[in-house]
């Protein structure tokens, strides 16, 4: 069973795709294609073009393909059924499986509704949940029966046996290297505007998140001007409410972004959320079929993204947190490639001043050149993901059953 109500069909001899997503380099693929391609395809469909790329490549047409999506391959003459997610991972695609029968879905509620479907909530994943905040985890979902396919990985049915294998990796890519920074700076730039530059389309309004930070602020300075080729301004937008007076409006938060929109020439939009707003959204999200109660804001910044004809939304949520720990990891990699006495002084000098100033000196450097490089050094000093213990309202039997999950 599959939920193809959002997904794409096309089929191609005796093979039929379900595809839901989208690609980015499509023209590539079309290239790529023109010597395989058949007459059913002469001007394909995402899906059409992707099953085409399958019969002429097999699985390893996924190295071609640059986007977000979940696609399933059902092959009748060889009987099987193929299903694959993106690279990343940013598409999800949730699975059940028993000796019957196997659910598939880009949507939880799907598999979760149904009455196949045991409605058995998951103790992991509710202990992994007051640990941290948050269920981010690869495969577990707050329901027992339903999990989710991590990215870059593929699930095959044949012959009644479910194989799961991984197609892509990070370590797959070929390591690089580089004379010095510059040059390593150079390429990282060609890289993300390429990135964005596919990702920009060519009709339609772009938008992007835009706060001033690090991550939002790269992203739409190598938006801004791609979109403006285009002939359209940049749609910017931020969770801070519209700045109330003067004052406010100078204070860094709304200072930052303002300013960079104004340079980019980008029409930058506030968020009015209100207790109303935020009423509403908790009452229409089951957590059952989510995995944090967040992004609050971000459901009114996509409603009015839409109203303003925005068709893709650029974001850098997660960039800097992934890449450097907030530009914290920056420390202890100069530190431990030599650059030990300029790193201690960079310390000394974003440490404030004061009585205390070399003991405040002494404690950030055991922070960020000892505990941040350890895995997970967090939970050294975090109950949750806000330091906050939310395992203090469960029961004491849950509570030391959640505290034996590994994590």
């Amino acid at each position: 069973m599959l939920d193809v109500s959002g997904a794409s069909v096309a089929t191609l001899g005796g093979r039929v795709i379900y595809f839901d997503g989208v690609i980015y380099n499509r023209a590539h693929l079309i290239d790529a294609a023109a010597g395989t391609r058949s007459s059913a395809v002469a001007a394909p469909t995402d899906a059409a073009l992707l099953l085409d790329r399958f019969a002429a490549l097999g699985s390893a047409f996924l190295d071609e393909v640059i986007g977000d999506f979940i696609l399933a391959i059902h092959d009748s003459a060889a009987r099987t059924l193929q299903c694959f997610r993106d690279h990343v991972g940013i598409k999800p695609l949730f699975f059940h499986l028993d000796h019957q029968r196997l659910l598939l879905a880009s949507n939880p509620r799907e598999i979760a509704e149904s009455s196949r479907v045991p409605a058995t909530i998951c103790r992991e994943a509710v202990a992994v949940f007051l640990n941290e905040g948050a269920l981010h985890d690869r495969r577990l979902t707050f329901q027992d029966s339903v999990r989710k396919l991590p990215g870059g990985m593929s699930l095959t049915v044949i012959d009644g046996d479910v194989v799961e294998d991984t197609y892509w990796r990070p370590d797959h890519v070929p390591v690089r290297s580089f004379d010095n920074e510059a040059a390593c700076a150079a390429e990282l730039l060609a890289l993300l505007q390429d990135a964005i530059s596919i990702r920009v389309p060519a009709d339609g309004a772009t938008g992007a998140h835009l706060s001033g930070g690090l991550d939002s602020a790269a992203i739409c300075a190598i938006a801004a001007p791609i979109v403006a080729e285009r002939g359209q301004r940049l749609q910017t937008f931020s969770w801070l409410p519209p700045p109330d007076g003067a004052k406010e409006a100078e204070q860094r938060e709304w200072a930052l972004g303002q300013k960079l929109a104004d340079e980019l020439g980008a029409d930058h939009h506030y968020t009015a959320f209100s207790t109303d707003d935020l009423a509403a959204v908790t009452e229409r999200l089951d957590l059952r079929h989510y995995d944090n109660v967040d992004l609050w804001y971000e459901h009114k910044v996509r409603k009015e993204a839409q109203a303003a004809g925005v068709r893709i939304l650029l974001s850098g949520w997660g960039g800097d947190e992934f890449v450097s720990c907030h530009g914290y990891y920056r420390y202890s990699d100069t530190f431990y490639r030599g650059k030990w006495w300029s790193t201690l002084r960079e310390l000394y000098s974003a440490t404030r001043s004061g009585p205390l100033r070399l003991f405040r000196w002494l404690r950030l450097c055991f922070r960020l050149l000892v505990l941040l490089p350890l895995p997970g050094r967090a939970m050294f000093w975090q109950k949750g993901r806000y330091g906050n213990d939310y395992l203090a309202a469960s029961s004491p039997a849950f509570a030391a059953y959640a505290g034996k999950v590994p994590r």
